[in-house]
């Protein structure tokens, strides 16, 4: 397929099944010529002995065809070469194209891949990268509330309108936006009828966002509001030890933890924080809890 409406045509070659079929015709080839030379070729007549009959050495017959069958031929040993050769080009092809086909189906087997790709394609091309995130991570949340997600329904399930008035609705209820390439990608999609992988593509583009620009969240948890100059500190903090160029700080309040503050980072799923795999736990529950264990006091804070 090809994204109109960008400047320019993104392709996006489909996997070809080409070198597939290459390999296994090589094979092929190859098993038949070796089973070519296989085959024992003997003389059809055997030659008249004098003293015979019938003019043949009846016991020395198949002496005869034995050993004329058995005689080393040149044109067998070329078969089995051939053979051979074949075999070993086809491995090659196939390890050739094994590579190729990797990457191909990475970017090419999944739409959601395969629009995200383009979305970003033309987002840099626009030279709208920065805007584009802002406007992805608006729709972000807005997927969020409960009153967006029944307007969209309400928008997307209307039988007698059209897919491209739906996109145009779309961009409606996500005005303002600040790209040009965010509305025009939602046309491209309602003539595609892919308007449903919207969501799936932007989380995808946040996902890669956030490894590209090596943006790093960090959830920080306090017992009480963090002032301006405590989150820059925990960010440059942060920064230096994740090596991340910038870290999105997400502030939550926790009275359990008493005093101080906890952090978690490194997460799998980092637009939704699922399953953090760092963490630090800097709060007094915690430092009241090593204090108890270290004098064998059982302390539940």
């Amino acid at each position: 397929p090809q994204l109109r409406g960008f400047g320019s045509r993104l392709r996006f070659p489909l996997p070809s099944t080409l070198d597939m079929d290459r390999t296994a015709a090589l094979f092929g080839l190859a098993v038949a010529l070796y089973a070519l030379s296989l085959v024992e070729v003997a003389p059809a007549f055997a030659a008249l002995t004098a003293g015979h009959p019938m003019g043949l050495a009846g016991p020395q017959l198949r002496a005869n065809v034995a050993s004329a069958a058995t005689e080393p031929l040149a044109w067998r040993t070329g078969l089995q070469t051939a053979s051979t050769f074949l075999a070993l080009s086809a491995c090659a092809l196939a390890a050739r194209g094994r590579g190729r086909g990797r990457t191909q189906m990475l970017s090419t087997t999944s739409p959601v891949l395969m629009y995200t790709t383009a979305l970003s394609s033309a987002a840099e091309k626009k030279d709208e990268t920065v805007l584009v995130s802002k406007d992805l991570m608006k729709l972000k949340q807005l997927m969020g509330q409960e009153e967006f997600l029944d307007e969209i329904s309400l928008l997307v399930n209307q039988p007698l309108i059209s897919q491209l008035e739906k996109a145009a609705g779309m961009v409606e209820l996500l005005s303002p936006l600040e790209s040009s390439v965010v509305p025009s990608f939602i046309t491209y999609l309602a003539k595609k009828r892919r308007l449903d992988q919207l969501k799936p593509v932007a989380l995808q583009y946040i996902d890669q966002l956030y490894v590209s620009q090596k943006i790093v969240p960090v959830v920080v948890k306090s017992s009480q509001k963090l002032s301006e100059e405590q989150r820059k500190q925990i960010s440059e903090k942060m920064k230096a030890k994740t090596g991340a160029t910038d870290i999105k700080l997400i502030c939550e309040i926790d009275y359990s933890i008493l005093a101080g503050f906890t952090l978690e980072w490194g997460f799998v799923d980092p637009h939704n924080l699922v399953a953090a795999t760092e963490g630090i736990d800097l709060s007094l529950r915690s430092m009241i809890k090593k204090a108890a264990i270290s004098k064998g006091v059982v302390a539940d804070v």
